[in-house]
């Protein structure tokens, strides 16, 4: 969590902005020096991916997860114009 109070408000707005593109939005704050764990993308990808598991596990089970898409980015990535548009297309 190192951008702290700023990037919280930064993904606030940017959920603010965007929330009405999705089914769901929300961000997650990876906190540092978590021990045994070696400080990266791939870990903060996990810790996402734990938190989502932990909103949505009441969800989730009544779901086939070959049904169920995810998509971690950071505040500054660049999606390809017809990314999720090819994410649909792919669920049907």
């Amino acid at each position: 969590e190192r951008e702290g109070q700023a990037g919280r408000d930064k993904a606030a707005a940017l959920i603010a902005e965007t929330r009405h593109l999705f089914a769901d939005i929300n961000a997650t704050f990876h906190p540092s020096g978590v021990p045994g764990e070696v400080p990266g993308k791939s870990s903060k990808e996990q810790w996402a991916y734990k938190q989502v598991l932990q909103r949505f596990a009441s969800r989730l089970s009544h779901m086939d997860p070959s049904h169920v898409f995810l998509t971690c980015s950071d505040a500054d990535s660049l999606f390809h114009p017809q990314y999720f548009s090819a994410v649909t297309y792919e669920a049907l």
